[in-house]
Protein backbone atom coordinates (compact mmCIF):
# COMPACT_ATOMS: atom_id res chain seq x y z
CA UNK A 1 0.00 0.00 0.00
CA UNK A 2 2.89 2.40 0.61
CA UNK A 3 3.56 2.41 -3.12
CA UNK A 4 0.11 3.91 -3.68
CA UNK A 5 0.87 6.86 -1.42
CA UNK A 6 4.29 7.43 -2.99
CA UNK A 7 2.58 7.60 -6.38
CA UNK A 8 -0.24 9.77 -5.00
CA UNK A 9 2.18 12.31 -3.57
CA UNK A 10 4.08 12.38 -6.87
CA UNK A 11 0.80 13.01 -8.71
CA UNK A 12 0.05 15.92 -6.40
CA UNK A 13 3.55 17.31 -6.97
CA UNK A 14 3.12 17.14 -10.73
CA UNK A 15 -0.32 18.71 -10.64
CA UNK A 16 0.85 21.49 -8.31
CA UNK A 17 3.63 22.40 -10.72
CA UNK A 18 1.31 22.69 -13.72
CA UNK A 19 -0.30 25.85 -15.07
CA UNK A 20 -3.78 24.31 -14.70
CA UNK A 21 -6.38 26.18 -12.63
CA UNK A 22 -6.50 23.13 -10.34
CA UNK A 23 -2.81 23.51 -9.37
CA UNK A 24 -3.37 25.60 -6.19
CA UNK A 25 -5.89 23.08 -4.86
CA UNK A 26 -3.48 20.22 -5.53
CA UNK A 27 -0.82 22.18 -3.65
CA UNK A 28 -3.19 22.44 -0.67
CA UNK A 29 -3.59 18.67 -0.70
CA UNK A 30 0.13 18.06 -1.05
CA UNK A 31 0.93 20.35 1.88
CA UNK A 32 -2.09 19.53 4.06
CA UNK A 33 -1.64 15.75 4.29
CA UNK A 34 0.71 14.20 6.82
CA UNK A 35 2.49 11.77 4.53
CA UNK A 36 4.50 10.32 7.43
CA UNK A 37 1.39 9.13 9.31
CA UNK A 38 0.92 5.43 9.92
CA UNK A 39 -1.53 3.80 7.51
CA UNK A 40 -4.61 2.35 9.18
CA UNK A 41 -5.62 -1.18 8.27
CA UNK A 42 -8.82 -1.58 6.25
CA UNK A 43 -10.75 -4.68 5.18
CA UNK A 44 -10.55 -5.99 1.66
CA UNK A 45 -13.94 -5.50 0.00
CA UNK A 46 -15.20 -5.26 -3.54
CA UNK A 47 -18.31 -4.26 -5.46
CA UNK A 48 -19.98 -5.70 -8.57
CA UNK A 49 -18.86 -2.73 -10.67
CA UNK A 50 -15.27 -3.37 -9.57
CA UNK A 51 -15.49 -7.05 -10.50
CA UNK A 52 -16.84 -6.11 -13.90
CA UNK A 53 -14.76 -3.10 -14.86
CA UNK A 54 -11.63 -2.50 -12.76
CA UNK A 55 -9.48 -4.80 -14.88
CA UNK A 56 -10.67 -3.17 -18.09
CA UNK A 57 -9.99 0.29 -16.68
CA UNK A 58 -6.45 -0.74 -15.77
CA UNK A 59 -5.67 -1.34 -19.44
CA UNK A 60 -5.97 2.38 -20.14
CA UNK A 61 -3.12 3.89 -18.11
CA UNK A 62 -0.80 6.32 -19.89
CA UNK A 63 2.77 7.37 -19.11
CA UNK A 64 2.12 10.15 -16.63
CA UNK A 65 1.69 10.66 -12.91
CA UNK A 66 -1.96 9.59 -12.96
CA UNK A 67 -1.07 6.43 -14.86
CA UNK A 68 1.69 5.70 -12.36
CA UNK A 69 -0.84 6.02 -9.55
CA UNK A 70 -3.17 3.65 -11.37
CA UNK A 71 -0.44 1.06 -11.79
CA UNK A 72 0.39 1.27 -8.07
CA UNK A 73 -3.27 0.69 -7.22
CA UNK A 74 -3.47 -2.24 -9.63
CA UNK A 75 -0.44 -3.82 -7.92
CA UNK A 76 -2.35 -3.78 -4.61
CA UNK A 77 -5.66 -4.92 -6.09
CA UNK A 78 -6.05 -7.81 -3.64
CA UNK A 79 -5.84 -5.48 -0.61
CA UNK A 80 -8.29 -2.71 -1.48
CA UNK A 81 -11.51 -1.60 0.22
CA UNK A 82 -13.95 -0.60 -2.52
CA UNK A 83 -17.18 0.74 -1.06
CA UNK A 84 -20.57 2.09 -2.09
CA UNK A 85 -21.56 5.64 -1.29
CA UNK A 86 -24.77 7.65 -1.14
CA UNK A 87 -26.62 5.02 0.88
CA UNK A 88 -29.18 7.71 1.76
CA UNK A 89 -30.30 7.59 -1.90
CA UNK A 90 -30.62 3.80 -2.23
CA UNK A 91 -34.42 3.97 -2.42
CA UNK A 92 -34.45 6.59 -5.17
CA UNK A 93 -35.28 4.74 -8.42
CA UNK A 94 -33.78 7.54 -10.52
CA UNK A 95 -30.35 6.76 -9.06
CA UNK A 96 -30.41 2.95 -9.19
CA UNK A 97 -28.34 2.67 -12.38
CA UNK A 98 -25.73 5.10 -11.10
CA UNK A 99 -25.41 3.50 -7.67
CA UNK A 100 -25.05 0.04 -9.24
CA UNK A 101 -22.25 1.27 -11.48
CA UNK A 102 -20.15 3.38 -9.12
CA UNK A 103 -17.71 2.63 -6.31
CA UNK A 104 -14.97 4.47 -4.47
CA UNK A 105 -11.66 3.57 -2.88
CA UNK A 106 -10.86 5.86 0.05
CA UNK A 107 -7.19 6.78 0.29
CA UNK A 108 -7.13 9.85 2.55
CA UNK A 109 -9.76 11.31 4.90
CA UNK A 110 -11.43 10.95 8.27
CA UNK A 111 -12.10 7.28 7.49
CA UNK A 112 -9.29 6.59 5.08
CA UNK A 113 -6.19 4.47 5.54
CA UNK A 114 -4.23 7.73 5.73
CA UNK A 115 -6.23 9.75 8.25
CA UNK A 116 -6.81 13.44 7.55
CA UNK A 117 -9.71 15.17 9.28
CA UNK A 118 -10.39 17.94 6.77
CA UNK A 119 -9.41 16.60 3.35
CA UNK A 120 -10.43 13.56 1.34
CA UNK A 121 -8.79 11.69 -1.50
CA UNK A 122 -10.47 8.76 -3.24
CA UNK A 123 -10.33 6.80 -6.43
CA UNK A 124 -13.67 6.47 -8.19
CA UNK A 125 -14.71 3.76 -10.63
CA UNK A 126 -17.68 4.49 -12.89
CA UNK A 127 -18.96 1.85 -15.28
CA UNK A 128 -19.69 2.47 -18.97
CA UNK A 129 -22.87 4.20 -20.14
CA UNK A 130 -23.50 5.68 -16.71
CA UNK A 131 -24.48 9.18 -15.65
CA UNK A 132 -23.18 10.58 -12.37
CA UNK A 133 -26.12 12.99 -11.97
CA UNK A 134 -25.72 16.73 -11.48
CA UNK A 135 -24.77 17.50 -7.89
CA UNK A 136 -23.13 20.21 -5.84
CA UNK A 137 -21.27 20.56 -2.56
CA UNK A 138 -19.54 23.22 -0.51
CA UNK A 139 -16.17 21.53 -0.87
CA UNK A 140 -13.69 22.69 -3.48
CA UNK A 141 -12.89 19.60 -5.54
CA UNK A 142 -10.21 18.54 -7.96
CA UNK A 143 -10.26 15.56 -10.27
CA UNK A 144 -7.61 13.66 -12.19
CA UNK A 145 -8.33 11.06 -14.84
CA UNK A 146 -6.35 7.82 -14.47
CA UNK A 147 -7.99 5.83 -17.26
CA UNK A 148 -10.96 6.11 -19.57
CA UNK A 149 -12.48 9.02 -21.46
CA UNK A 150 -15.68 10.59 -20.15
CA UNK A 151 -17.77 13.72 -20.56
CA UNK A 152 -17.92 16.24 -17.72
CA UNK A 153 -20.12 19.27 -17.22
CA UNK A 154 -19.48 22.14 -14.83
CA UNK A 155 -22.24 24.63 -14.09
CA UNK A 156 -23.78 25.98 -17.29
CA UNK A 157 -20.68 25.14 -19.32
CA UNK A 158 -20.99 22.65 -22.21
CA UNK A 159 -20.04 19.01 -21.76
CA UNK A 160 -16.30 18.46 -22.22
CA UNK A 161 -14.54 15.16 -22.92
CA UNK A 162 -11.70 14.53 -20.45
CA UNK A 163 -8.86 12.14 -21.25
CA UNK A 164 -6.36 10.24 -19.07
CA UNK A 165 -3.81 12.48 -17.31
CA UNK A 166 -6.12 15.53 -17.37
CA UNK A 167 -6.73 17.43 -14.13
CA UNK A 168 -9.48 19.96 -13.46
CA UNK A 169 -11.28 21.93 -10.77
CA UNK A 170 -14.84 22.08 -9.45
CA UNK A 171 -15.13 25.29 -7.39
CA UNK A 172 -17.18 25.36 -4.22
CA UNK A 173 -20.93 25.21 -4.81
CA UNK A 174 -20.75 24.71 -8.59
CA UNK A 175 -23.02 21.98 -10.02
CA UNK A 176 -21.23 19.26 -11.99
CA UNK A 177 -21.89 15.88 -13.59
CA UNK A 178 -20.03 13.04 -15.32
CA UNK A 179 -21.19 10.80 -18.16
CA UNK A 180 -19.36 7.72 -19.41
CA UNK A 181 -19.88 6.13 -22.81
CA UNK A 182 -18.42 2.80 -23.92
CA UNK A 183 -15.59 2.43 -21.41
CA UNK A 184 -15.18 2.58 -17.62
CA UNK A 185 -13.71 5.63 -15.92
CA UNK A 186 -11.10 5.47 -13.17
CA UNK A 187 -10.48 8.86 -11.63
CA UNK A 188 -9.04 10.64 -8.63
CA UNK A 189 -11.44 12.86 -6.64
CA UNK A 190 -10.20 15.14 -3.85
CA UNK A 191 -11.82 17.61 -1.48
CA UNK A 192 -9.54 20.26 -0.02
CA UNK A 193 -11.70 21.10 3.02
CA UNK A 194 -14.98 20.40 4.88
CA UNK A 195 -14.52 16.66 4.44
CA UNK A 196 -17.63 15.61 6.36
CA UNK A 197 -20.22 17.82 4.67
CA UNK A 198 -22.72 16.08 2.33
CA UNK A 199 -23.39 16.56 -1.36
CA UNK A 200 -26.78 17.48 -2.82
CA UNK A 201 -28.14 15.96 -6.03
CA UNK A 202 -29.75 18.55 -8.29
CA UNK A 203 -33.11 17.31 -9.56
CA UNK A 204 -34.38 20.41 -11.29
Amino acid sequence: MKEIYTALRAAFEAASASDNEAAPAYAKLRDGIDWSATLQSTPTTTRPVVERWFGAACSGFRNGSMGALGRAVRASADRLEWIAIYQAYEDDPTLTSFLDNYAILRLVGPNGPLVCEDMTVALTLQGPNTLYPPHAHKQEEVYGVLAGSAAWQRGAEPWVTREPEEIFLHPSGVRHATRTAGEPLLSLACWTRDATLPIVFVTA
